[in-house]
């Protein structure tokens, strides 16, 4: 029989960077020769919800070659879990759980990595954000993290109920059943 596979339990880190416009995007990509497919692309407690092109490329063509010489930009949004997630034991990752991208979820996978005292992830969380926080408002102004947080949170809301709501067309009858009726 094989030998199992040792793991690490982790917990992403998503304030370990904040993008643009102040939203939370620290997504680590799982190593594709370690556990997922080669040319997937997964990303560890994290997905991608949405992906709004904001500046589409630049292209040049030289000859018959189309050469992209400024790459897309675009306003992502992220969704990240808060349940621990199981990769596998790889420098990769615990390069990552070092630099503080992913949280170590309990004492035997921090031992593993390297850090001396085992932190409770939320408390970990909850510092990175109370530090996404104070850097982007230092650079943006006092309230603003929180201010971009509440139109974050309002507009997926609005989008939420847009959604559910019927639409127009399906609240007024059409001409046949309106003529049917009389």
């Amino acid at each position: 029989m094989g030998r199992a596979k040792k793991t690490l339990r982790v917990i992403p880190n998503p304030f370990g960077m904040v993008d643009h416009n102040g939203q939370p995007c620290c997504a680590v990509m799982m190593g594709e020769p370690f556990h997922v497919p080669y040319g997937a692309h997964r990303f560890v407690g994290a997905q991608r919800v949405s992906a709004t092109l904001v500046r589409p490329p630049t292209e040049t063509i030289i000859g018959n070659v189309v050469h992209q010489t400024v790459a897309p930009d675009h306003d992502v949004v992220w969704e990240f879990s808060t349940d621990v997630v199981e990769v596998p034991e790889h420098p990769y990752y615990f390069e990552h759980v070092s630099r503080g991208d992913l949280i170590a979820a309990d004492a035997d996978t921090a031992k593993r990595c390297g850090i001396s005292q085992f932190v409770d992830p939320r408390v970990l969380l909850a510092k990175a954000k109370d530090f996404a926080r104070k850097e982007w408002d230092d650079q943006n102004g006092a309230g603003d993290f929180d201010a971009a947080e509440q139109e974050r949170a309002q507009a997926a809301a609005d989008a939420k109920a847009a959604e559910s709501a019927p639409t127009e067309k399906a609240k007024q009858p059409t001409a046949e059943a309106t003529k049917a009726s009389k």
